[in-house]
């Protein structure tokens, strides 16, 4: 018999973090695809490059802008990587 355990709780060990960071996902999924891909929280990942060598930061800023102005629910949360000037 095994005991698992760490100081700030079994989620900071990586071998029970990954999984239920893999289980929290496959069901925020499952969700969206019941509600024919609709979820309370949408998330999105881009690349502005990997869409066009010539296409920007600037150019993504301007297009959840112009989205956001039609449907007023969409805006960039967070920066993963910024390109350097």
């Amino acid at each position: 018999m095994y005991t698992f355990s760490h100081p700030n709780g079994l989620l900071f060990a990586t071998q029970f973090a990954q999984i239920a960071l893999v289980v929290t996902e496959k069901a925020a999924f499952e969700d969206m695809r019941l509600l024919e891909n609709r979820s309370n929280y949408p998330m999105c990942a881009v690349n502005p490059s990997r869409i066009l060598p010539t296409f920007s930061d600037a150019a993504l800023r301007e297009v959840v802008d112009s989205i956001a102005t039609i449907s007023g629910s969409l805006e960039i949360i967070n920066y993963n990587v910024e390109a350097s000037s």
